[in-house]
Order: structure tokens, then C-alpha cells, then sequence
């Protein structure tokens, strides 16, 4: 079970709100000011299920229209009551077919040609998912082509 706290400021001071969100494993709930595009997304079908909720945020993050959300998917995860940063290996095809595979960590690409950091200042560990996995395979060798035979 997942609680989903509120902390509402009104004219008699603070209140807090505690509402159940999640009862079961594989459950989800969409927040935010990309919902309603999420909701869209995942009632028309339009990302795979072996990613389903990461391509749905991935989708929202890189549509143009929805101006309040963008930028690289930062993931994290609980393991017990200790939460673990992790990266996201992430890619972008761009309008002449040039196809980049994007590292990113905490919302940064790791390996962008724009970084304000020199590459003797920065040292990261850390593990990374590859939620588009499939997708990339896909995309670079056909659907089904993968692994080469």
C-alpha cells in the first residue's frame, strides 16, 4: 500500500491530507501537470506494454504541446525504506534519422557536448535502467530483427 501526502496551505494554517493511491502490486497513479496527456497515452494504447509506464513518461516529457513537463526522465527507486537514484539509458532519433543513445543521470545528460563541467570533475557510480531496451533494438534493426540471425 501507498499513501500519497498533502500538505494544504489554508487560512487556518496547514493541514494535511493522507490518501491511499496504491493497494496492489503493478498498481500506478499519474500526477501532475502531464496527466491528462499520460491518461491520453495510456487509454489509446499508443506505447508497448514491456515499458509501458516509463514510455508513457518518456512520450509526455518529449511532446512539444505539453510546455509545463520536459527534459530526461529521472528515476529512482525504494528498496525497503532506502531510496537509490539510478540512471536512465535513454535515445533520441532527430528529424534526418541520426539516431544518439542518451545516458542520463538525475535528469543530466552525462555525455551532452553542452556540459558545464570539465571530464576530470566528475566521477559517477551508480547503476542504470534500460527501460527502451526494446524500442532501441527496434528502432535500429527493424521490429523482430534483434538479435541478428
Amino acid at each position: 500500500m501507498v499513501n500519497w501526502m498533502r500538505i494544504l496551505d489554508g487560512k487556518d494554517g496547514f493541514k494535511a491530507n493522507f490518501q491511499e493511491v496504491l493497494r496492489n502490486e503493478g498498481d500506478y497513479v499519474v500526477l501532475g501537470t502531464g496527466k491528462a496527456k499520460a491518461d491520453s497515452i495510456i487509454a489509446k494504447e499508443l506505447v508497448p506494454p514491456n515499458y509501458k509506464l516509463m514510455g508513457v513518461l518518456r512520450k509526455v516529457c518529449l511532446d512539444d504541446s505539453e510546455t509545463t513537463v520536459g527534459g530526461f526522465i529521472q528515476y529512482g527507486r525504494f528498496v525497503g525504506q532506502d531510496f537509490y537514484m539510478m540512471g536512465v539509458q535513454d535515445f533520441r532519433v532527430d528529424d534526418k534519422g541520426g539516431f544518439e543513445i542518451i545516458y542520463t543521470w538525475r535528469g543530466t545528460n552525462l555525455f551532452s557536448t553542452d556540459a558545464k563541467y570539465g571530464t576530470e570533475s566528475l566521477v559517477l557510480t551508480g547503476n542504470f535502467i534500460m527501460p527502451f531496451h526494446d524500442e532501441i533494438n527496434d528502432t535500429l534493426w527493424g521490429k523482430g530483427n534483434w538479435p541478428p540471425k
